[in-house]
């Protein structure tokens, strides 16, 4: 399992960081698109402590792209984190059905 993620800066990263260390195959951290994204490199410093392979790409698609090119036929991405990215994303999710 893979994982998408981009969140806002009110969020309480540090605690999000250490639940999802060591559960994912790989990290994308990108950032929303809106006024106050959570940086991707200050959110990637919260897994400071863990050996995953975390990737910060800050463009949304961009970072879409990234993580879909690490999947196999059996691999699963999530994609999770601010409604904002979700919102910016929703056309692609139709090319998975």
């Amino acid at each position: 399992i893979h994982l998408l993620i981009g969140l806002l800066n009110d969020k309480e990263y540090t605690a999000i960081a250490k639940l999802l260390a060591g559960n994912f195959k790989s990290i994308v951290i990108t950032e929303p698109a809106h006024e106050r994204p959570l940086s991707g490199d200050q959110f990637q410093n919260a897994f400071a402590k863990s050996s995953m392979d975390i990737t910060v790409i800050k463009d949304p698609q961009s970072a879409f792209a990234h993580a879909c090119q690490k999947l196999n036929k059996k691999d699963t991405l999530i994609v999770m984190g601010s409604h904002f990215l979700i919102n910016t994303l929703s056309h692609r999710f139709s090319n998975f059905t």
